[in-house]
């Protein structure tokens, strides 16, 4: 069965059990002032697993329009990392794909169709769950996208760096517990994800 689809029939047990609580955010994408994209995150928690589910859109001009759209799902079990799947598209075709599953104490991860490096050592922190909570201690924080733990650095109580592979970092500001900014340092432009406080994203 397609991991993908694992995951959404998971998600609908743990909606379907009627003790699941639901928590979304909202942020929007912003470039040089301007909202370019709007990000939504999905978090169902369960008396035994929490399903975590991103859509982002971002959509820009450069010899025409162009977008840009992630997808990111992954399920956690006693707060331990147990799958995820990424899909990335430009302009509506996909161009990334990155699965991680836990089978036999190892994680198991494809990406683009190649069979990457196992990782043994349980993951309790990815990039998605930053968006719900500072983690504490932590070291390092697994790229769903990448298939890959990244070096994380506390900046100070409310900020924390994450370097990426590619060698560009990203800044996350807490607030109450929630992420409530993100700076995202790319080769062709910086972008800020700042939360919204009461709207919603309808452009996903």
């Amino acid at each position: 069965m397609d991991l993908i689809r694992k995951l959404f029939i998971t998600l609908l047990i743990v909606v379907n059990q009627g003790v699941a609580t639901a928590q979304t955010l909202h942020y929007k994408v912003v470039w040089r002032g301007d909202s370019v994209g709007y990000i939504k995150t999905y978090k169902f928690d369960s008396a035994n697993f929490e399903v975590y589910k991103v859509k982002s859109l971002v959509t820009f001009w450069f010899f025409g329009r162009r977008s840009i759209k992630t997808e990111y799902s992954e399920v956690f079990q006693d707060q331990k990392l147990i799958s995820a799947e990424v899909r990335y598209f430009k302009d509506e075709e996909l161009r990334e794909r990155c699965s991680t599953i836990l089978k036999n104490s190892l994680y198991q991860i494809e990406l683009n169709g190649d069979i990457q490096p196992p990782i043994m050592n349980p993951i309790y922190v990815t990039t998605t769950t930053l968006y719900y909570y500072k983690p504490d201690r932590a070291k390092s924080v697994y790229s769903e996208r990448f298939g890959e733990m990244m070096p994380l650095e506390e900046i100070n109580d409310s900020e924390i760096r994450i370097e990426k592979p590619n060698g560009r970092y990203n800044e996350y500001t807490f607030e109450n517990g929630i992420c409530k900014r993100v700076k995202v340092d790319n080769f062709f432009a910086t972008l800020f994800f700042v939360r919204i406080d009461g709207e919603k994203s309808k452009n996903l």
